[in-house]
């Protein structure tokens, strides 16, 4: 992770057609993050012990680029925002 990019997405639980989970992990000064999928709907993840875990309705499409955006907020108010996947 960077200043630039203070969250990194780790896996995914996938289900066939429907939700997803994903995985990730955050600075220690990242205290909210999001994630909007490619239904523009925005979904609050939640914050664990530098992890996050997020539900959306379906999972990254392995065969193109990162198709979720996450906005990451620091302790200082600074956001920043980033593909899911790297």
């Amino acid at each position: 992770m960077t200043a630039q990019r203070p969250f990194d997405w780790f896996n995914a639980w996938n289900v066939l057609g429907g939700p997803s989970i994903q995985f990730g992990i955050t600075a220690a000064d990242v205290t909210a993050l999001s994630v909007t999928g490619p239904d523009g709907v925005i979904r609050s993840a939640q914050l664990r012990n530098g992890t996050f875990a997020v539900e959306t309705p379906t999972g990254e499409d392995s065969n193109v680029a990162s198709t979720h955006r996450v906005r990451a907020t620091l302790r200082t108010g600074e956001i920043v925002m980033g593909s899911l996947r790297n």
